[in-house]
């Protein structure tokens, strides 16, 4: 999507996005290996999601403290506050008749 509508954000990391706020709701950590479960993903495709996300500065990444080998992402803290306005943003142009996604 992003190469071919523009923009920093692509549809894969929307849906991670997704399931983030979900998580952030429910106060649960994101882990590779759920997020796969729950969005019938492979584990590779969100690990490496994530580590784009990361470097992107949409979240935060942790070890787990008591399983080291596990990470845990979180979205961060600045990307809560302004993701409601990328929310609306999204949806704006999504209602716009003259926007297609085909």
């Amino acid at each position: 999507m992003a190469e071919k509508y523009g923009g920093a954000t692509t549809l894969n990391e929307l849906t991670m996005l997704n399931y983030g706020f979900v998580c952030n709701a429910k106060d649960i950590d994101i882990c590779v290996t759920q997020a796969s479960l729950d969005l019938s993903m492979p584990k590779s495709s969100v690990s490496r999601i994530l580590t784009g996300m990361r470097a992107k500065g949409y979240v935060t990444e942790s070890t787990h403290p008591f399983d080291k080998r596990r990470r845990i992402f979180k979205l961060a803290d600045e990307y809560l506050k302004r993701g409601d306005e990328d929310i609306k943003k999204l949806l704006r142009w999504l209602a716009d008749p003259k926007n297609t996604l085909v």
